[in-house]
């Protein structure tokens, strides 16, 4: 009996362990992918700071632990003050895309910005990243933690995660709300997207100038002066294009330069596969010369 009563204890804890080993394994695959982010930003950026609800990337930690040329170092550059700042990086927005009923083939794009707290004279931060099912496990396919961007210590407000192609190919577009300084005003965009294990830049475009000409102080409130420059790029995906790799941009430009009214202009910027970036024409180029100081 004694042998009997061992024997049923050993398989009582025989079938215990494996299921507690199931469980734990269960468990490990079945993490939620919002707790799986989470921990993965932990791990990227630090501890997040309870004060400031931020994960904070600190001025002293210029271009530690990042692939080379991944981040301008000059925001954190040493000689001044004036551009030293801690970077509060903040997750704004997980996006999923692919099929809910099959969730291990769901893509989840995540995006993170910071804003350069003690330092008006720095850019923005931002960090993006693509998340894949990979053996029941939800890793980093693609990543750039660090972009260093925007102005007055703030980066990009509008963002758009959108589809570059036909065959699902995403990528975000950021708009900044503007920047400006003795009589100029500028708006802008940019694009980046998953190449390679890293999110890089496709293209960066000036899409509002604004000049008042000289003595811009002096202005009669309602009155244009004869110098006034005021420009406009609308940027739009060519997505009649089914077949290209990536869609070309299709640029509208518009406006006045110095005071005369410039003709609208429509441009098809085309997607350079060697390079992994748009390519504009010459023409377009000169265009866009226009719109710089």
């Amino acid at each position: 009996m004694g042998k009997r009563l061992f024997l049923l204890f050993v398989f009582a804890f025989s079938t215990v362990t494996v299921f507690f080993s199931c469980s734990q394994e269960t468990q490990k695959t079945t993490l939620a992918p919002e707790e799986t982010i989470n921990q993965f930003l932990g791990r990227t950026y630090g501890k997040l700071d309870e004060t400031h609800n931020a994960r904070i990337v600190r001025a002293s930690s210029s271009c530690i632990g990042t692939p080379e040329g991944e981040i301008d170092c000059e925001p954190f550059r040493d000689q001044s003050d004036d551009y030293n700042s801690d970077y509060y990086m903040k997750l704004q927005r997980i996006d999923r895309v692919g099929d809910q009923n099959a969730p291990t083939d769901e893509k989840y794009y995540v995006l993170v910005t910071g804003n350069g707290a003690s330092c008006y004279a720095c850019t923005g931060m931002f960090g993006v990243f693509v998340f894949e099912w990979r053996d029941g496990q939800l890793e980093v396919t693609a990543s750039a933690p660090h972009i260093i961007h925007g102005s007055s210590g703030e980066p990009a407000a509008s963002w758009e995660l959108v589809q570059l192609n036909n065959a699902d190919y995403r990528g975000w577009i950021a708009r900044h709300a503007g920047d400006g300084r003795a009589g100029y005003q500028f708006k802008w965009a940019e694009i980046h997207a998953p190449h390679d294990g890293k999110i890089v830049p496709l293209f960066e475009l000036t899409t509002a100038y604004y000049y008042s000409g000289p003595w811009y102080q002096n202005r009669p409130e309602g009155k244009q002066f004869p110098m006034e420059t005021d420009l406009k790029m609308d940027v739009h995906l060519d997505t009649a294009a089914e077949n290209a790799k990536v869609y070309p941009l299709k640029i509208t430009v518009s406006g006045t330069v110095k005071g005369k009214r410039l003709e609208p202009k429509t441009f098809i910027i085309p997607f350079d596969e060697k390079e992994w970036k748009y390519k504009p024409s010459r023409e377009f180029e000169a265009y866009a010369k226009l719109m710089e100081i």
